[in-house]
């Protein structure tokens, strides 16, 4: 949800003011069942098509996911700098300067996500996630990313973490609830069961297991607030049309050979 560089508090801070009116979801996210530990820590070799992406001159971090052999889905508002972008993984660390966007990367920006990529393979079909097509309230997300573990001081930014939630609501965004004043409210941000997003976890993957248990990729990292005591998590929706749109296109232009596209 936020880029750790300053102008990730910025998103924080007008977002917070926008959502005090999705007051719906929260009442009814509170019933999921009580945390039962915090978000994992975990090596960067799992969940492999999750990686870290540092901005231009090491300006700030940002979460992504190999979409494709040669594609890197991430939010705009990660990309708006030029220069070169390096994506670190668990098979390799790479280098590309190739980027488009969908939105302009601001805030209340539903169409926030561009792709990074490159003119031939760098990951492997293991290490690439596919989109899932659908996405309803009440469906269970894994969200992975290389975000902060504490809201306040933004300290851990730059170590993958992995927790689950439940959309509570869907809007122009895909809206996860995570307590905040609870004490065992961090890592990726929260508890296992109710992760949310902090800094630097801006472009990273909230995604569907299937029945085989193979993740599917149904939104991206934008923005958060708050509202009472719960944090909100926006996850752009990557099952809308335009979202959909937007990746067919750059698919055939820019010879990403994203599957199932």
């Amino acid at each position: 949800m936020f880029q750790h560089v300053s102008r990730a508090m910025h998103f924080y801070a007008l977002v917070a003011v926008i959502l005090v009116g999705c007051g719906q979801g929260s009442n009814q996210n509170h019933s999921l069942p009580s945390p039962y530990g915090l978000a994992a820590i975990v090596n960067d070799s799992e969940y492999p098509s999750v990686v870290k992406v540092i901005l231009p001159q090491g300006r700030g971090l940002c979460s992504g996911t190999f979409i494709s052999s040669r594609a890197v889905l991430t939010a705009a508002h990660c990309v708006l700098e030029n220069g070169a972008y390096t994506i670190v993984t668990s098979f390799g660390t790479f280098t590309t300067y190739y980027k488009t966007s969908f939105g302009p990367g601001t805030v209340n920006d539903p169409n926030d996500i561009a792709l990074l990529y490159f003119s031939y393979d760098v990951a492997r079909a293991e290490h690439v996630m596919s989109l899932g097509e659908r996405v309803v309230t009440g469906d269970s997300v894994r969200i992975i990313g290389y975000g902060c573990n504490d809201i306040d001081t933004r300290r851990g930014s730059g170590v993958k973490r992995t927790g689950i939630n439940t959309v509570s609501q869907i809007s122009n965004y895909l809206e996860l609830i995570t307590p905040y004043q609870d004490p065992t409210s961090r890592a990726i941000l929260g508890p296992e069961n109710r992760a949310g997003s902090c800094f630097g976890d801006s472009g990273g993957p909230a995604a569907l297991s299937d029945s085989a248990g193979n993740l599917l990729l149904v939104g991206v990292s934008h923005a958060g607030g708050t509202y009472q005591d719960s944090l909100i998590s926006e996850y752009i929706d990557l099952t809308r049309s335009d979202s959909q749109s937007f990746l067919f296109q750059a698919n055939q232009v820019f010879d990403l050979r994203i599957p199932g596209l």
